[in-house]
């Protein structure tokens, strides 16, 4: 069929046993339907597909064999980096910025539990005031 990515007998990732397990459970399927082998092209066509289906890629670049696809030239590699970059950047002040109103939320009610105590500290001391007055 094709060489599967694996490294001492074990999947290098869960997305590569995922397809090969697809793929085989198709191919066999359609073995099964045709009573018979299957043609090359034909083990192509759903490999190509199990991978579309479970990867969810929405490229028709063919994957697999290694010899259809071709490298990205550098220019391509630095704009995959910026865009990682800029999605990492734009989730991280997302993550801060829900954090920072998390904070303010906290320091708020932290606020609010102070002045309450406050004001029952001093009715408190205020209490205690009256009955020493009363006592004298």
């Amino acid at each position: 069929m094709w060489l599967p990515h694996m490294k001492n007998g074990t999947w290098a990732n869960q997305d590569s046993q995922d397809v090969y397990d697809k793929a085989c459970e198709e191919i066999q399927n359609k073995e099964n339907e045709t009573q018979g082998p299957i043609s090359s092209e034909q083990r192509s066509n759903i490999f190509q597909t199990a991978y579309k289906d479970t990867l969810k890629c929405k490229s028709s670049q063919p994957r697999g064999y290694g010899y259809m696809a071709k490298p990205p030239s550098g220019s391509e590699r630095i704009r995959c980096q910026l865009e990682d970059q800029a999605r990492a950047q734009a989730e991280t002040q997302k993550v801060n910025s829900v954090l920072t109103n998390r904070v303010t939320e906290l320091e708020d009610q932290l606020l609010a539990e102070r002045e309450s105590t406050q004001e029952r500290i001093n009715l408190e001391h205020a209490e205690r005031e009256n009955l020493e007055e009363r006592l004298k």
